[in-house]
């Protein structure tokens, strides 16, 4: 983390914005390869991930953690994989 915040220092304003959102894409990709090995381990109702969704899909916005639809598509992404090399919201662009 200290490494990518000293690299934003180095690009313009609309760059910077863009990094920061594929970092907080990153992070809700991993919070699905999280639910992926919790649900493996039977530790996670089903109705805790329809309760979760709907809520993370309101949370943020746009300018700081990518649209509703980028969101989803990232934790889908995590929690159908259950790999965090399936993350890289840096160098692969969501379809």
């Amino acid at each position: 983390m200290p490494q990518f915040e000293r690299s934003l220092s180095q690009v313009d304003d609309p760059r910077r914005i863009q990094l920061r959102v594929r970092r907080e894409l990153q992070a809700d990709c991993y919070t699905g390869v999280w639910a992926f090995y919790v649900q493996q381990r039977h530790r996670l109702d089903p109705a805790d991930l329809e309760q979760g969704v709907p809520a993370a899909q309101t949370v943020g916005d746009v300018s700081t953690h990518g649209t509703s639809a980028q969101r989803m598509w990232w934790f889908n992404q995590g929690l159908a994989t259950g790999d965090p090399r399936e993350c890289d919201t840096f160098s692969r662009l969501q379809p």
